[in-house]
């Protein structure tokens, strides 16, 4: 009989996670991990064969995360706020998560296509049904730069021209939307 795990795939993605958040993703290493996670590096070799498996696997993670915040986001039948809830939850994930935000557009992670059209169901769904099947990618896309540009400066620090960054941001927003309505 083989000796019980000493962890899970669940605590070592949430221990990368957490020396993720702390510091930068070129400093979580198998052996930093296994540290935080209470184990040796071989033992996460086991699970996770090389550290490119376990940013996607912890990336992986981050999408369904997000993917949950946008459905919970739907209002049945208000399509605009819907899509305002989506961007401003969006924006508070990012904010709350910038490391961890960042996997999801890293070109140095891997990440299965499945999980990345799965985290945007959602937000096409609702843009589908309000705009119809030939412009919700289209407008998908316009939603996504905006929000991901604006959140990426704001995470860099890059508005310091004075003003409210959150009145910017829902200017933005709303210029958008109403474009789309």
């Amino acid at each position: 009989m083989s000796a019980p795990a000493k962890t899970s795939d669940d605590a070592i993605r949430a221990g990368a996670r957490r020396l993720l958040e702390l510091h930068g993703v070129e400093a979580l290493s198998m052996a930093a991990v296994a540290a935080e996670v209470g184990v040796r590096a071989p033992s996460l070799y086991k699970r996770f064969a090389s550290r490119g498996e376990l940013l996607a696997a912890v990336t992986g993670e981050v999408l369904a995360e997000l993917q949950g915040l946008m459905e919970r986001a739907v209002r049945p039948g208000k399509p605009r706020a819907s899509l305002e809830r989506m961007a401003r939850w969006y924006r508070v994930f990012a904010k709350k998560n910038p490391r961890a935000y960042g996997l999801i557009y890293s070109p140095q992670v891997e990440v299965d296509l499945a999980a990345r059209m799965a985290s945007a169901g959602a937000l096409l769904g609702v843009l589908g049904e309000s705009l119809g099947k030939e412009k919700a990618l289209p407008a998908a896309r316009l939603l996504v730069a905006f929000v991901h540009g604006f959140v990426s400066m704001e995470l860099e620090g890059m508005f310091q021209f004075g003003g409210s960054v959150e009145d910017a941001f829902e200017f933005g927003l709303a210029t958008i939307l109403d474009g789309l309505f």
